[in-house]
């Protein structure tokens, strides 16, 4: 078997991860830039924690509450609609074409009723930190993915389809692909149990939880980031096989 010949991967990414740190705050340069003060101002707002990346709970909440009038407006106007079929009276062409307008008429209420109900139960359950969650893990997950392939691409298919040392390390680096993978996913249950606590709390008030919503979503990306960084640094190459 693959893994009883490699490293183990946590033993991997806890020896790359202690090498690196986090970084927040983006820094855009000012020197030799067409656009200095515009620069400086952008420097100023990621400082004063006002820009969007600083805040990824407040910029969230728009777009969740464009999402949930959308929704909900929906799910009333399948509401509407169910009702005046219902209270509407069919002309005798749909007995001629369908038999039975009473079946017709239950079975066109029925897909209207169910419809909005399930609009409805959509927009009141879309979160604002939640859907901050799932955005930041996708995002992840999915550069995650692209360095995995690009890393194969680089070092060659040919690697896969042989057996040998080469094709070892081609599987040690797909281990690691996985680890990082679930690696992933444990940190975003870790963020949604803490979301979680910090929106069932009594002893905050509502901008101290928005505060800390901000907080525990920018944790959870620099997690995130700093294993997708650290699975970028692995070479193949120097997998050390034993």
């Amino acid at each position: 078997m693959v893994s009883s010949s490699i490293a183990n991967p946590k033993i991997i990414f806890e020896n790359l991860i202690k090498k690196r740190g986090l970084s927040t705050i983006p820094v855009y340069s000012v020197k030799n830039n067409a656009y200095p003060k515009l620069h400086l101002f952008k420097n100023q707002i990621e400082l004063d924690g006002d820009g969007p990346l600083q805040k990824p709970y407040s910029a969230a909440k728009s777009n969740v509450l464009t999402y949930r009038i959308i929704f909900l407006s929906i799910g009333m106007l399948y509401l509407v609609l169910g009702m005046i079929l219902f209270f509407k009276s069919l002309t005798w062409s749909c007995t001629l074409v369908f038999g039975s307008c009473f079946l017709i008429k239950t079975i066109i209420c029925s897909v209207c009723g169910l419809s909005s109900l399930y609009c409805i139960t959509l927009g009141s359950l879309l979160n604002p930190e939640k859907e901050a969650v799932k955005k930041a893990y996708r995002q992840s997950k999915e550069r995650l993915r692209k360095t995995y392939e690009m890393k194969v691409v680089k070092y060659g298919m040919k690697n896969y389809l042989l057996f040998g040392r080469e094709y070892r390390k081609s599987m040690a680096l797909r281990q690691i692909y996985q680890e990082a993978s679930e690696k992933l996913h444990e940190y975003k249950e870790e963020a949604q149990q803490l979301i979680s606590r910090i929106r069932k709390s009594s002893s905050c008030e509502r901008n101290e939880k928005e505060e800390l919503f901000n907080q525990a979503i920018l944790e959870f990306k620099d997690k995130m980031e700093l294993l997708v960084g650290t699975f970028k640094t692995i070479n193949p190459q120097n997998l050390q096989l034993t």
